[in-house]
């Protein structure tokens, strides 16, 4: 990996769509929903930043030292998973981390939220059980036929 990029966006803003095209290129790597931003940011900044013997440390080598734990797990956990030179990694929660990757882009999926709404709802009305029940379980009745369903 010579150079990380970033994706973030709403759900259902086109992420997933673009990192699609963007791994045609045999050059780029890009990830689902990234599961590395979650153990980096919470498993190791939150929770390591607050032990008792990371607290005894100078302020600038723990930095030091944080930065460092950072950059060589991204470096390692990418470089496991492929060896193409250009990976873009898609979470919504890089955007909190990505002042320590002076050198990365942003990519920023934007899309009406009005859209976004009406997407959830296209899935939500190709749904057989999902929508049968109401807010009281009380039984709805199910907004399409069950003819498709029949075999």
């Amino acid at each position: 990996m010579n150079t990380l990029h970033f994706c973030g966006g709403l759900p259902r803003s086109g992420s997933t769509v673009l990192m699609n095209i963007l791994q045609e290129n045999p050059k780029i790597f890009t990830t689902g929903s990234c599961a590395l931003y979650e153990i980096l940011h919470d498993k190791i900044l939150i929770k390591g930043r607050y032990s008792e013997t990371f607290q005894a440390m100078s302020i600038d080598q723990a930095d030091a030292a944080m930065y460092g734990l950072i950059h060589g797990a991204t470096k390692g956990w990418f470089e496991a998973l492929t060896d193409k030179p250009i990976v873009i990694s898609k979470r919504h929660g890089w955007s909190s981390l990505f002042h320590m990757y002076p050198n990365s882009k942003y990519i920023c999926m934007v899309r009406d939220l009005r859209d976004i709404a009406e997407s959830f709802d296209n899935i939500n009305s190709k749904t057989l059980a999902l929508h049968t029940f109401g807010n009281t379980n009380v039984m709805v009745p199910a907004m399409h036929s069950l003819e498709k369903y029949r075999h």
